[in-house]
């Protein structure tokens, strides 16, 4: 895709998908999301791929997981968040992904 239609699609001029492109300018996460969607490929394709544990895989990629982590970090409590951390590694299954059948649906406020 060119930057022009990607810039097009995104409400942009082709010049700011240079600047994002070439490092100028920083992409925002919501940005980076409406990229993603655009040019159908999941988010973690702009991440380098590590090894063990920081594969860009096991972040959470399915709505609950995510709205999860953008909670977490709305705690403005560090030391509630840090219990909430410590609660949470402390009692972490040996399969930590579970069924989607068995994972908590989410509640719409």
């Amino acid at each position: 895709m060119r930057q022009e239609e990607l810039g097009r699609k995104l409400g942009l001029t082709f010049q700011q998908v240079q600047k994002y492109e070439s490092g100028a300018n920083r992409v925002s996460a919501s940005r980076l999301w409406e990229i993603a969607a655009i040019l159908r490929t999941p988010l973690a394709y702009f991440f380098p791929a590590k090894t063990g544990e920081d594969q860009a895989s096991n972040y959470p990629q399915d709505p609950e997981g995510i709205e999860l982590v953008r909670l977490y970090y709305q705690i403005a409590d560090s030391g509630m968040r840090q219990q909430l951390f410590d609660t949470s590694t402390s009692r972490k299954p040996q399969n930590a992904t579970p069924p989607r059948s068995a994972r908590p649906r989410r509640r719409d406020a």
